[in-house]
């Protein structure tokens, strides 16, 4: 007994004689989601928190996802967990680096740890301000980040910000 491929869409207008399948050469957002979602492996997600950049000279009223943000959007969406640390105790958002890429974690199930430690003690607020990632860093302030909250070194992300110049 053979089994066929049974095909994805049938178009029921123009071209009904047609059949829709996936296509073997690009790989969509949605592709990679659902792969993702089928391998164990977590490491994606911090890859693509990494990769959400920030765009020089972006349009504040553009609203386009750059590939890096729209593949942490479909893998948030997927069911990653943004709240699954690495081995070194970090979160995606301590790897996040654009303000885009940080709401977008916030707003799929990221909010809680907007104050989440490292092992050294560090919250994403402290990463923003020993790299200098200023829009990153008022976006975590807008979602309530504690300016208080003191690292192993007892340094406040202020005084992290002073310390490395920025």
């Amino acid at each position: 007994m053979s089994t066929t491929p049974r095909p994805v869409i049938s178009e029921a207008v123009k071209g009904a004689d047609k059949i829709l399948h996936p296509s073997k050469f690009r790989m969509t957002s949605l592709d990679l989601g659902l792969k993702w979602r089928a391998t164990t492996g977590s490491c994606g997600l911090w890859a693509a928190a990494r990769a959400c950049a920030e765009v020089p000279d972006r349009d504040p009223l553009d609203d386009t996802l750059t590939p890096a943000e729209d593949a942490l959007m479909v893998m948030l969406l997927a069911g990653a967990n943004p709240c699954r640390r690495n081995n070194l105790g970090e979160l995606p958002m301590h790897w996040v680096e654009s303000k885009r890429g940080t709401k977008i974690l916030a707003d799929l199930g990221g909010l809680e740890t907007i104050n989440a430690i490292d092992q050294h003690g560090k919250t994403p607020l402290h990463w923003a301000a020993e790299i200098g990632q200023t829009p990153k860093a008022q976006m975590l302030i807008r979602l309530g980040a504690d300016l208080l909250k003191r690292d192993s070194d007892k340094n406040t992300p202020a005084d992290v910000a002073k310390k490395f110049r920025h």
